[in-house]
């Protein structure tokens, strides 16, 4: 009977402790997991609120800049009416002298659903993304932005990638961070994903990308196929010029273009030189002219910065501007080198001849210049006077004195003449033989395999002296 009740109270008593100690350890499991989630749901919140900060500064951002470019995009002779088209089926219009943008989210649904009938349903090779990271942000703007280091920085497509589970994440912003890291790029690229920041510059690789789905694809496939840990520099200054700056003949147009060209023949650069050393100054000058009007139209435009008519035509371009201040300014892509004493015939890049068409309009205008005009200009201490027309003595007291060469036309003339030739041979052989699926295959993969006709075209076409027939070797 003891022994009964005994084992009565025992069980009771274990039944008690089940429900003081395993019911609260269950319930504590379940509250764990109740935090995490609720935790999780208030990151992706916060998230989301400051998304929809950033697209309507992005918004804004748009809507300022693409109204100061609408008329260099109505005007563009490489697609402009169809670069318009694109953007308008994108969300961007154009209401009583202003421009009306699409919020980021809209940018992007539009972008899918335009990729989808170019590339097939879910085809799209490449997204936008928002650039987010962890690092810590940099104060002030035009600080270097020494707080951002590529290992943080993920891309994120709204609507179709979830915002970050872990926390500290922030959207990072063009006026930060323009130019992001060259391995953020790449790693973004091989993930589909390329940054759509608020800058307008951002927007014209999506038109780009929309409008050349075969260059769109190459570049996804050849960049995914590069793996390395350490990638070669000449890897990364391919990528860009390839990303940024490049713009072929359009072979589609062969047959016009062999009309309009003075010179349609599949020769060597030297034949091109003797030819256009046979023309008369006029003629050669007249030549020049027609090929500024009007040869920007058999072209197309693949790299960003091409694809974005008001960089295109006004923030590559060096401008001349004489008379109040005396001077000439030209854009960081256009230093005039070459010294007269070594190499008179020279006119190149410190980068990139990024548009060679531009070269040869500044060259008519600088021959447009008097002496006297140029005196002012030959003097200055500038870092952009044009070395080639300019002689430089020291002085008794060691300055130097720089004045303008008395040849200073002579050579000009003869670099129009040059320069006509480059541009000449370039298109021709570019819309015959290096179309843009050779650049593609060729400029992206980690070693360049040896083509002496490619490298002897660069060579030929931007200078001895240019940078980019290096990147290319």
């Amino acid at each position: 009977m003891v022994n009964g009740r005994f084992a009565t109270f025992l069980s009771r008593l274990i039944l008690a402790l089940s429900i003081v100690w395993v019911t609260p350890l269950w319930a504590t499991g379940s509250s764990c997991a109740d935090a995490v989630k609720a935790k999780q749901s208030h990151l992706q919140q916060q998230y989301e609120r400051e998304f929809l900060k950033f697209s309507k500064s992005a918004q804004e951002e748009w809507n300022r800049e693409l109204l100061q470019e609408i008329n260099s995009i109505e005007n563009d002779l490489s697609r402009g009416p169809q670069k318009w088209t694109l953007l308008q089926r994108l969300g961007f219009k154009k209401v009583l002298g202003r421009i009306e943008s699409p919020s980021y989210q809209e940018f992007v649904d539009n972008y899918i659903k335009l990729a989808n009938e170019i590339f097939g349903p879910g085809q799209a090779p490449i997204l936008p993304g928002v650039v987010m990271t962890r690092s810590t942000r940099v104060q002030g703007p035009g600080q270097r932005t020494t707080g951002v280091f590529e290992s943080d920085i993920i891309l994120i497509t709204p609507g179709v990638d979830p915002w970050p589970t872990g926390e500290g994440y922030r959207i990072v912003s063009a006026n930060e961070l323009f130019n992001l890291p060259y391995r953020a790029v790449l790693n973004g690229l091989k993930s589909g994903r390329f940054p759509l920041m608020e800058a307008s510059h951002d927007v014209y690789h999506f038109i780009s990308f929309l409008m050349n789905p075969s260059y769109t694809k190459l570049l996804f496939e050849n960049v995914r196929k590069a793996e390395a840990e350490v990638y070669p520099i000449g890897f990364g200054r391919r990528l860009f010029y390839l990303l940024e700056l490049i713009s072929l003949p359009d072979p589609a147009k062969r047959k016009e273009l062999a009309q309009f060209l003075l010179f349609p023949k599949r020769q060597k650069f030297e034949k091109y030189q003797d030819f256009f050393a046979k023309q008369t100054t006029e003629q050669v000058i007249s030549h020049a002219q027609k090929l500024i009007a009007g040869l920007q139209s058999f072209y197309i435009d693949y790299g960003g910065g091409m694809s974005r008519s008001y960089e295109k035509h006004q923030l590559l371009n060096t401008d001349f501007e004489i008379g109040v201040r005396n001077q000439i300014e030209a854009n960081v892509l256009f230093h005039f080198y070459g010294n007269p004493r070594k190499d008179n015939a020279s006119l190149t890049s410190d980068q990139v001849s990024a548009v060679q068409l531009r070269i040869l309009e500044n060259l008519l205008k600088m021959r447009s210049l008097s002496a006297e005009e140029f005196k002012p200009i030959a003097s200055s201490n500038m870092y952009f006077r044009p070395a080639f027309i300019i002689t430089t003595e020291a002085s008794p007291d060691g300055s130097e004195k720089r004045q303008l060469r008395d040849d200073y036309q002579q050579t000009i003339d003869h670099l129009i003449r040059l320069q006509v030739a480059r541009l000449e041979y370039f298109t021709w052989m570019n819309a015959t033989q290096f179309t843009i699926e050779k650049w593609m295959n060729h400029g992206l993969v980690l070693q360049v395999s040896k083509d002496p006709l490619f490298d002897q075209m660069l060579a030929d076409s931007f200078g001895p002296r240019s940078n980019l027939p290096k990147f290319f070797k």
